[in-house]
């Protein structure tokens, strides 16, 4: 069983810890962020060669 002391020890550390952890989030959201752009811009693109494709497939292929 933890005593106080332990539990008043490790919610200093936490407290301590505390700007670390919320840099890690505030990253953590931007790193997401970043990789939806980027898979937006990639269906994106995906759709304009696919319509690039059909264009012309139906101008030169008949």
């Amino acid at each position: 069983m933890a005593s106080r002391a332990k539990v008043s020890e490790i919610a200093t550390k936490f407290e301590a810890a505390e700007p670390t952890l919320s840099d890690i989030k505030k990253w953590k959201e931007r790193l997401i962020g970043i990789w939806m752009a980027f898979t937006a811009i990639g269906f994106l693109l995906g759709a304009i060669a696919s319509y690039f494709w059909k264009w012309l497939a139906a101008k030169f292929g008949g």
